[in-house]
């Protein structure tokens, strides 16, 4: 029997390949991260059919494959939500459904991943289980009884455990406010370049090849201070070639034209971020959780299982 367990633990850990499940499991769960395209549903260049989701606010669930969220169904939304408030991540209704419409996709992803690992398991149990007891069938289906009870109790309580994981995830938190306030940054810097990408720079025609493919950093930079100071003075210098002498760095940031969707970017920026830092947890704690909790706890009482079921003393000789 130990050398029985021995190859038991020895298969799954060579041959399970759970590493390439937990790998799909990841894309799995990045597959759901909010899809926001930061220009508005109108655009003439978007031949993308949408998801109604201005029409069922403020729940946005829908099929993965077309949830696609806009600058004005994001707006039609906000204008639909009072506003309310969370410890430790300010949050407006449309956020907390925004979120918990991804996070309701999880527990399939789960699910699915705990199913690939016990149906890998159960398979190299029927095979080392048939190298070692073929030739003894009534020993061969007591052992595979034992086993199979074992191994689904382990499965029940994993799957227990695992369920709270999305539920926890509902409520937005994290203590690590530095690196949601560095993700919410970089996602809406990428928003705004996007949604400048689709608008009419009147830069461009002003300075020509002075600010080049630079025209969106240009504009960035005229709202706060320029970190790139040969930059501002070359676009001073541009402008003064082109008669406006006078103008400084303040006058610059007063050129820049609001953004009537400024706080959809925002809103949008908050649940992107947010989307890395939980997925990122998930992403972590249930192979974990299952490595622990499944995998270890059956294989670690594989041996102690069988001779608590008295197998060692009918084992034939």
């Amino acid at each position: 029997m130990s050398k029985f367990s021995t190859e038991v633990v020895a298969q799954v850990n060579s041959t399970l390949a759970a590493k390439d499940i937990y790998t799909q499991f990841k894309s799995g769960i990045m597959s759901t991260a909010p899809d926001f395209r930061p220009y508005l549903s109108s655009d003439p260049q978007i031949g993308i059919n949408v998801f109604p989701i201005a029409q069922s606010a403020p729940s946005v669930n829908g099929p993965d494959n077309v949830q696609i969220l806009y600058l004005d169904h994001l707006k039609d939304l906000r204008q639909k939500a009072a506003v309310n408030g969370l410890s430790n991540f300010q949050s407006h209704p449309i956020q907390l459904a925004l979120i918990n419409a991804f996070v309701g996709k999880w527990q399939r992803h789960i699910l699915d991943c705990v199913e690939k690992i016990h149906l890998g398991v159960c398979a190299i149990l029927n095979s080392v289980l048939s190298a070692h007891f073929n030739q003894y069938p009534e020993l061969l289906c007591r052992i595979r009884m034992i086993l199979y009870e074992d191994i689904e109790r382990c499965k029940t309580g994993v799957l227990q455990k695992l369920a709270s994981v999305p539920k926890m995830e509902t409520v937005p938190f994290t203590q690590n406010t530095w690196q949601l306030s560095s993700l919410r940054e970089q996602w809406l810097q990428h928003y705004v370049n996007e949604r400048a990408e689709r608008m009419v720079n009147p830069w461009i025609c002003l300075i020509g090849d002075v600010v080049h493919d630079t025209r969106t950093q240009v504009m960035d930079q005229a709202s706060t201070a320029p970190s790139d100071p040969i930059l501002a003075s070359n676009v001073l210098a541009g402008l003064q070639q082109l008669g406006y002498g006078d103008l400084t760095l303040a006058d610059l940031r007063r050129l820049k034209v609001s953004d009537d969707y400024k706080e959809e970017l925002e809103l949008a920026a908050d649940v992107r971020g947010y989307f890395d830092i939980a997925s990122g947890r998930v992403i972590d704690f249930v192979p974990i959780i299952i490595n622990h909790h499944y995998l270890s706890e059956f294989l670690d009482n594989l041996n102690f299982t069988l001779v608590k079921a008295d197998i060692h003393h009918i084992t034939p000789q």
